[in-house]
């Protein structure tokens, strides 16, 4: 038999090419003889793959067939030598025929196992200038690879440039270098290949981004108003981690994609930044955001102003961002033109305007106005009040009298101009100090009438000023720069307290010659002060001396003598005030003579238990009644016993006892002179009886009673029996019977 050579090699795709990682059948046709071993190979650049791949299956049909089939193409199924095709060798063997061995082959176009790739297929950047590269890979029966750029014309444009990193017959690398990467683009690998059409492949550049909505960078907003930022990224592929900054400084707490100010004051203002991170991508700060918060603020809205203090520097602030001019007005129509305001920055987010006023009237309104560069929109402070303390103080007395009468009640009133929310301080002087104030309250706290009372209930020379009294009102604003304005008002006159004492009132004497002398003192606004003496023609006349003791503004003491009084004689102190009115005093000069004294009784006797009164008499002279005491054997008796009538005293005995028994002397004086006196003894008589048997018997038997009578017994004791008759005795002695 003849073996013919009817080997065939063919693929089960019918191309020589595939793809890596793709399914692939090899089918190899030959001539079957019965008796015969056949064995089949296929093989790559006539190396067999037989260890990679499934043996072939040798089929002894008689149209002969073996398959090699590969589950996954790699790139070493392709022939990298153009001159080596895939060939299938069929070897027929026959050992008994002296080694019989024929060996025929079927040869295939080169086969290509293709891959194409570009790397990688997605990437990002967090710049549209950061620098990034793809690569283009591709494999088998590769002729040709190309870039291309959307939206641009020539794809080394801009930063974009192609170089090929491997170029070989069966496999090409081409890189696509980006240094300027738009927003977001897609680029194009596209392919030729020698044994089919082309292909194509592409890769995605995203730039991710983020900004702060709103979009226009930088919003004006008034003060108190609300705002929220929100923080947007694009594209929206990973879910960021978000932080917020204002004038780089991190917001604490603030870690979501929105940052809301409620009640935005000036200070909010500043540089806004969202900073947000992709994990594995990197982190990415927005543009700066300014946020602008307007206010005109006004610091201080009432200025004060006086006598000392007639200019104030006025502030008025304009907050957020940037203003063009101020315009300072006034209520009352008053030029602000020449008080020189000034525009300055302040802080990093405002404009201070100051404005220096010049006290014109007692109370204006003025208000600033700024207005904003970016839009011209013009806003205004709050009023500024400007108000004048004028010296209004003026002190009174409540009896209009700048005199008061020791011991009265005095109340020292000022009025002033009172203003709400300053200090105001109200100070009553007397001379150079307030001394005084220990006694007078001081008025630490203005009232709301704009008068202060101190009330003296009770006038002491102590309130005698030696310089006109004072009212001191201070007004402070600690506020304003320690703002300070006195003024004092003075009474042109002194406050004087007056008092006038003449002494003794009543001088008495037991000798009409006897040598006495007054003293006549007077305080206050005294004038004048002089002696005059009822029946003189003059104050110095037969032996009355006047002189002066202490002559000062507040005080004259003038002393009045006498060497020849007569019976009885009136003195008067005379004074005048110098502000107005006169008072006198008068004081007596009486001479006591001898008082005619008379006791009831020299010696009289009374019995126990009885009632007596002593009497005691004497004369009256010029309607002065003198001071009366009793004694007992020198004792003095008790006050409450001794009633006295005009001209007479009695001393009661209610119940008489031995006690009561002695010398009593009855005394009466003027003013500590002793007139006269008398004494009068007094007997108080007891009475016993005593026997010496209490039971008597008729018949021989007797019995002695005994009557004994003490003190200032009677001469003679009589008896009595319980029928009333008298019954004999003889007295013992003077003293019992």
């Amino acid at each position: 038999m003849y073996s013919t050579d009817n080997t065939h090699l063919f693929t089960a795709s019918g191309n020589w090419y595939g793809y890596v990682n793709n399914q692939e059948t090899f089918t190899c046709n030959y001539t079957t003889v019965a008796g015969v071993n056949i064995t089949a190979g296929l093989y790559f650049v006539n190396q067999s793959i037989a260890t990679e791949y499934p043996s072939a299956v040798i089929n002894n049909s008689i149209t002969g067939e073996i398959s090699w089939t590969i589950s996954s193409l790699t790139d070493k199924i392709t022939n990298v030598s153009t001159s080596s095709p895939l060939i299938c060798k069929v070897t027929y063997s026959v050992p008994s025929q002296n080694s019989f061995l024929q060996l025929y082959t079927s040869s295939s176009e080169m086969f290509y196992t293709r891959e194409f790739t570009v790397s990688p297929p997605i990437t990002y950047t967090l710049a549209a200038s950061s620098d990034k590269a793809f690569i283009c890979s591709a494999k088998g029966d590769v002729v040709s690879v190309a870039w291309n750029v959307e939206g641009r014309t020539d794809v080394n444009e801009n930063g974009v440039s192609v170089t090929m990193d491997l170029d070989d017959p069966n496999e090409k690398v081409s890189r696509l270098n980006i240094t300027n990467a738009l927003k977001d683009e897609t680029f194009t690998c596209n392919v030729n290949y020698n044994l089919s059409n082309g292909d194509s492949n592409t890769t995605q550049l995203y730039t991710l981004d983020a900004n702060i909505d709103p979009s226009v960078n930088g919003t004006y907003i008034l003060v108190s108003s609300d705002i929220t930022l929100t923080c947007n990224i694009t594209p929206s592929i990973f879910t960021p981690t978000y932080k917020w900054k204002v004038d780089n400084v991190y917001i604490s707490n603030e870690n979501s994609s929105t940052l809301t100010l409620l009640n935005a004051q000036p200070n909010d203002t500043g540089d806004y930044i969202c900073e947000v991170t992709w994990p594995t991508v990197g982190t990415l700060d927005t543009d700066v955001y300014v946020l602008n918060v307007r206010e005109i603020g006004v610091p201080t809205t009432t200025y004060f102003m006086g006598a000392d203090t007639t200019t104030v520097t006025l502030s008025c602030t304009a907050y957020g961002d940037a203003v063009s001019e101020v315009v300072w007005s006034s209520q009352s129509g008053t030029n602000l033109t020449a008080m020189n305001a000034t525009l300055l920055p302040y802080l990093n987010y405002g404009s201070q305007s100051l404005l220096e006023y010049t006290y014109s009237i007692p109370e204006d309104n003025v208000t600033c106005s700024f207005k904003y560069t970016y839009d011209n929109v013009s806003l205004s402070g709050d009023t500024i009040t400007l108000k004048y303390i004028a010296d209004q103080v003026n002190l009174t007395t409540a009896t209009s009298n700048w005199y008061g009468d020791v011991g009265s009640r005095e109340e020292f009133i000022c009025s002033y101009q009172y203003f709400d929310g300053i200090n105001i301080t109200v100070e009553l002087i007397f001379g150079t100090s307030t001394t005084l104030f220990s006694v007078y309250p001081n008025a630490s706290i203005a009232t709301s009438d704009g008068e202060y009372v101190w009330n003296v209930s009770s006038l002491t020379h102590d309130y005698t000023s030696n310089d006109p009294l004072k009212c001191k009102v201070t007004y402070s604003v600690p506020s304003q720069d320690n703002f300070s304005q006195v003024y004092i008002e003075q009474h042109n006159t002194k406050y004087f307290v007056r008092e006038l004492i003449a002494s003794p009132a009543i001088q008495l004497s037991l000798e009409r010659s006897s040598s006495e002398s007054f003293i006549c003192t007077a305080k206050g606004d005294v004038e004048s002060l002089i002696w005059t003496v009822e029946g003189r023609t003059d104050v110095n006349e037969n032996g009355v001396n006047v002189s002066l003791l202490t002559n000062t503004s507040t005080e004259v003491v003038s002393q009045l003598s006498i060497t020849n009084t007569v019976q009885d004689e009136v003195f008067t102190c005379n004074v005048t005030y110098s502000m107005g009115g006169s008072e006198v005093q008068n004081v007596t000069f009486i001479s006591i003579s001898h008082t005619t004294l008379s006791v009831t009784g020299v010696t009289w006797n009374v019995y126990e238990q009885t009632t007596a009164t002593i009497s005691c008499s004497y004369s009256v002279e010029d309607n002065i009644v003198p001071r009366i005491s009793w004694s007992l054997n020198g004792n003095t008796l008790n006050a409450t016993r001794n009633n006295s009538t005009l001209g007479e005293s009695y001393y009661e005995i209610s119940s008489a006892s031995a006690s009561d028994a002695g010398d009593y002397n009855c005394s009466v004086s003027y003013n500590n002179l002793i007139s006269s006196e008398d004494t009068a003894t007094l007997s108080v008589v007891s009475l016993s009886v005593s026997t010496d048997n209490v039971l008597v018997f008729s018949g021989t038997h007797s019995s002695t009673i005994v009557c004994t009578a003490t003190g200032a017994p009677p001469n003679t004791l009589q008896w009595v029996n319980s029928n009333g008759t008298i019954i004999n005795t003889t007295a013992s002695d003077a003293n019992s019977a």
